[in-house]
Protein backbone atom coordinates (compact mmCIF):
# COMPACT_ATOMS: atom_id res chain seq x y z
CA UNK A 1 0.00 0.00 0.00
CA UNK A 2 1.40 3.31 -0.54
CA UNK A 3 2.01 6.24 1.35
CA UNK A 4 -0.02 9.32 0.96
CA UNK A 5 2.37 11.66 1.86
CA UNK A 6 4.70 11.65 5.29
CA UNK A 7 4.40 15.53 5.43
CA UNK A 8 0.22 15.49 5.21
CA UNK A 9 -1.27 14.40 9.12
CA UNK A 10 -4.55 14.68 10.63
CA UNK A 11 -5.52 18.14 11.04
CA UNK A 12 -2.63 19.69 9.10
CA UNK A 13 -4.02 19.55 5.79
CA UNK A 14 -0.99 20.50 3.79
CA UNK A 15 -1.78 18.82 0.58
CA UNK A 16 -4.18 15.97 -0.83
CA UNK A 17 -3.71 13.29 -3.34
CA UNK A 18 -4.88 14.36 -6.77
CA UNK A 19 -7.67 12.12 -6.67
CA UNK A 20 -8.96 13.27 -3.39
CA UNK A 21 -8.65 17.18 -4.72
CA UNK A 22 -10.41 16.17 -7.95
CA UNK A 23 -13.30 14.95 -5.57
CA UNK A 24 -13.71 17.66 -3.27
CA UNK A 25 -13.53 20.14 -6.86
CA UNK A 26 -16.22 18.38 -8.33
CA UNK A 27 -18.44 18.84 -5.59
CA UNK A 28 -18.23 22.70 -6.15
CA UNK A 29 -18.61 22.09 -9.70
CA UNK A 30 -21.78 19.66 -9.81
CA UNK A 31 -23.24 21.04 -6.23
CA UNK A 32 -23.79 18.23 -4.81
CA UNK A 33 -21.55 15.77 -2.47
CA UNK A 34 -24.35 12.85 -3.40
CA UNK A 35 -22.20 9.61 -3.40
CA UNK A 36 -24.55 8.09 -6.34
CA UNK A 37 -24.19 11.64 -8.76
CA UNK A 38 -20.53 11.84 -7.74
CA UNK A 39 -19.72 8.41 -8.65
CA UNK A 40 -21.23 8.75 -12.01
CA UNK A 41 -20.18 12.15 -12.79
CA UNK A 42 -16.88 11.05 -12.14
CA UNK A 43 -17.20 7.00 -13.45
CA UNK A 44 -15.92 5.64 -10.37
CA UNK A 45 -18.34 3.56 -8.15
CA UNK A 46 -19.92 4.38 -5.02
CA UNK A 47 -17.89 2.37 -3.13
CA UNK A 48 -14.93 4.48 -3.68
CA UNK A 49 -16.32 7.84 -3.73
CA UNK A 50 -17.17 6.88 0.14
CA UNK A 51 -13.67 5.07 0.60
CA UNK A 52 -12.09 8.67 -0.65
CA UNK A 53 -14.12 10.95 1.63
CA UNK A 54 -13.33 8.65 4.67
CA UNK A 55 -9.63 9.44 3.69
CA UNK A 56 -10.38 12.94 3.60
CA UNK A 57 -11.91 12.96 6.88
CA UNK A 58 -8.92 11.66 8.26
CA UNK A 59 -6.45 13.76 6.67
CA UNK A 60 -8.69 17.08 7.05
CA UNK A 61 -9.44 16.25 10.31
CA UNK A 62 -13.01 16.87 9.87
CA UNK A 63 -16.46 14.74 10.67
CA UNK A 64 -18.78 15.46 7.39
CA UNK A 65 -17.81 16.50 3.77
CA UNK A 66 -19.73 20.39 3.89
CA UNK A 67 -16.53 20.77 6.89
CA UNK A 68 -14.76 18.80 4.18
CA UNK A 69 -14.98 21.50 1.37
CA UNK A 70 -15.41 24.44 3.70
CA UNK A 71 -11.98 23.73 5.12
CA UNK A 72 -10.47 23.17 1.57
CA UNK A 73 -11.44 26.37 0.58
CA UNK A 74 -10.21 28.22 3.49
CA UNK A 75 -7.00 26.41 3.63
CA UNK A 76 -6.36 27.21 -0.31
CA UNK A 77 -6.47 23.70 -1.34
CA UNK A 78 -9.74 24.22 -4.10
CA UNK A 79 -11.28 27.42 -5.39
CA UNK A 80 -14.69 27.78 -4.46
CA UNK A 81 -15.96 28.99 -8.25
CA UNK A 82 -17.92 31.28 -7.29
CA UNK A 83 -21.26 32.64 -8.80
CA UNK A 84 -20.59 36.29 -10.70
CA UNK A 85 -23.46 38.91 -9.97
CA UNK A 86 -24.80 40.61 -13.14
Amino acid sequence: MKVISEDVHPGQCKRLPQALNKLLETCIEIKTTNTKSLAEYLCRSPATIRTQFQRIFILMDVHCRYEALRKAEEKGLIRCKRRESG
